[in-house]
């Protein structure tokens, strides 16, 4: 039975003409749907809309090879002239300027990196750095990191003063201000100590 339904999908792949496309465009609609259903039950953040992109460059491979095929292509050389358009678009946008832009303001990873270590370079190994910057995960092993709960990936937003009594077991508590905070996302008593102390980049409670 196996090899009896292997054999038609065989066939029907090699006698439809959109077979291509259409093995493309079913897995790139079924990777979105299940990267949003996903994304909507665990609220991972870790590569943030770049997981979107394999599945959307699947469809937009599909509909440029929809377009070749068709009459809409073939018969008109503004669609290809639009194609190469966008396909050059993109690449100066996301490229080109973004690596100008980091450049002239020195967001380069070097320059980023070089700030971060000095910034923490006199924090003794065991402190807790409230808020840190996401490279030093892998910068400063000797540091412990610390958040207040917040939703939605917790189920309640806790209060600072709750917060501080969980950590409270270690001498040297530094806050990193430098920091953008979602709204609603943490407590308002968050926002409102960060606001109190948001001319230290680093400042340290105890």
């Amino acid at each position: 039975m196996a090899y009896k339904n292997k054999n038609k999908i065989k066939k029907y792949t090699l006698n439809n003409n959109y077979a291509f496309e259409i093995v493309f465009l079913s897995v790139g609609i079924t990777y979105l749907i299940s990267i949003i259903t996903l994304r909507w039950i665990s609220h991972f953040d870790g590569f943030n809309y770049r997981l979107l992109s394999p599945g959307t460059f699947l469809i937009y491979i599909t509909l440029i090879s929809f377009l070749q095929k068709s009459c809409l292509l073939k018969n008109n050389e503004w669609m290809k002239h639009f194609l190469v358009f966008i396909a050059l678009f993109s690449f100066l946008l996301n490229i080109g300027y973004r690596s100008t832009d980091y450049l002239l303001h020195d967001k380069s990873y070097t320059q980023t990196i070089y700030k971060i270590e000095n910034k923490y370079e006199d924090i003794n190994p065991g402190s807790v750095i409230v808020f840190p910057e996401n490279h030093l995960n892998y910068l400063r092993l000797d540091l412990d990191f610390a958040k207040p709960y917040y939703t939605p990936y917790y189920k309640t937003q806790e209060k600072w003063s709750n917060f501080i009594k969980r950590i409270d077991f270690k001498e040297n508590i530094y806050v990193n201000t430098n920091i953008d905070l979602k709204i609603n996302r943490f407590h308002k008593s968050v926002e409102k100590k960060l606001q109190q102390i948001n001319k230290f980049q680093l400042y340290k409670l105890k």
